[in-house]
């Protein structure tokens, strides 16, 4: 081609692209974001994730770290118009290296309504997490870096905000719901512990797990709720109220499957809890409900 042409050719090209642009579908969402998003700004994410969210679909069903993120999450906005509370299915997970300087970090990413998604990214190792919210092609929300405890732990953290395209910065809180399907077999050894005269119940009927104090307590014919208030990679520790003046905490070792009595007293809280959360912890329900 000779060089004029050629030049007439670029020329036309880039005369051109400003209409292309103007039939985006995305191109009004993508300019109500810009000038309003300090905290969701392609500088402030993970350099891992570069500047555009990654397909709900990753390469991994599970990866090894950080695994009790690998949860249902609801996120709630009140104050947004299309989605008060959305509901987050886990869509798999990667790996991926780095270099020497920095180290390997694990992508999962979380499917949600109306093109929305979560993506949470941990360091090898790490024991909290980046958390960002999408919405199609863009980042729509940064509630920063999170305990990875505090995100599995079955609580609402109040810690970040969410831009749509109805309201410029809304308030946003985010829960995760636990099922631990590894404390089937301890669930299944409690009942040893309270004798043929009365019943633990260690489960809602939505199929969640009693957590935390204030969940534990008698119930119904004869039974007992029995809720789990400390969570490791190796064991399971759970509070019970069997009797109107007594407390007791029983532990669960997740190599034997066995349960044995931990701690009987008339009444039980953080402080006699706190020599045992010690390692990898992975719900503590005396950890800070604040982020």
């Amino acid at each position: 081609m000779e060089p004029e042409l050629c030049l007439s050719a670029l020329l036309a090209a880039l005369c051109a692209a400003p209409a292309a642009a103007q039939t985006d579908p995305d191109a009004a969402f993508n300019a109500a974001l810009s000038g309003i998003s300090q905290t969701v700004a392609e500088g402030s994410l993970p350099k891992a994730l570069g500047g555009r969210p990654q397909s709900p679909a990753a390469t991994a069903i599970s990866c090894p770290d950080a695994q009790e993120l690998e949860i249902p999450f609801t996120l709630s906005v009140p104050a947004m118009a299309d989605g008060y509370r959305m509901e987050f299915v886990y869509a798999g997970c990667r790996t991926e290296p780095r270099n020497d300087y920095l180290p390997p970090y694990t992508e999962r990413s979380y499917k949600g309504p109306r093109g929305y998604g979560l993506t949470m990214v941990t360091d090898e190792g790490a024991a909290e997490s980046q958390v960002l919210v999408s919405k199609g092609k863009d980042w729509v929300g940064d509630f920063g870096k999170l305990a990875n405890a505090r995100l599995a732990s079955g609580g609402w953290i109040d810690a970040g905000s969410i831009i749509s395209m109805d309201s410029a910065k809304s308030p946003a809180s985010l829960r995760g719901r636990p099922d631990y399907p590894q404390l089937k077999a301890c669930e299944a050894a409690m009942g040893g512990q309270f004798g043929q005269y009365l019943k633990p119940v260690l489960r809602g009927r939505d199929g969640k797990p009693f957590m935390g104090y204030d969940e534990a307590g008698y119930g119904q014919s004869q039974t007992v709720a029995v809720s789990l208030v400390l969570l490791t990679q190796d064991a399971a520790y759970y509070y019970s109220e069997a009797c109107d003046i007594c407390a007791d905490v029983d532990v669960c070792d997740f190599k034997t499957g066995k349960v044995k009595g931990l701690i009987h007293a008339h009444s039980i809280d953080c402080r006699d809890m706190a020599p045992y959360t010690q390692g990898n912890i992975i719900y503590d329900a005396c950890a800070p409900r604040q982020p």
